[in-house]
């Protein structure tokens, strides 16, 4: 658990978070350190990052992560041509 709060490194709710830890399945682990590295890295700004309870409550290790610097393309298709101011 330790290594885990350290990473995401928003430090609330140190005890419900750990509680919520000891519950889950150990198998789960590796992917759950896995996204928390990148969502960290895609959320520099903590105070913009979720609770650590919450984020292990509602399992958003399973969630994409949407990356802060991506460009924005707009699809090029014929109806979003269609619909194109001119």
């Amino acid at each position: 658990f330790e290594a885990w709060y350290d990473l995401y490194n928003k430090k609330v709710d140190l005890s419900v978070a750990k509680n919520k830890w000891r519950k889950l399945n150990k198998s789960l682990i590796p992917a759950i350190m896995d996204h928390t590295e990148r969502y960290v890295a895609s959320t520099p700004d903590k105070q913009f990052r979720k609770a650590p309870v919450v984020y292990l409550n509602q399992k958003h290790w399973l969630n994409e992560i949407i990356d802060p610097d991506a460009s924005f393309a707009e699809p090029e298709n014929e109806l979003v041509n269609k619909w194109k101011f001119k």
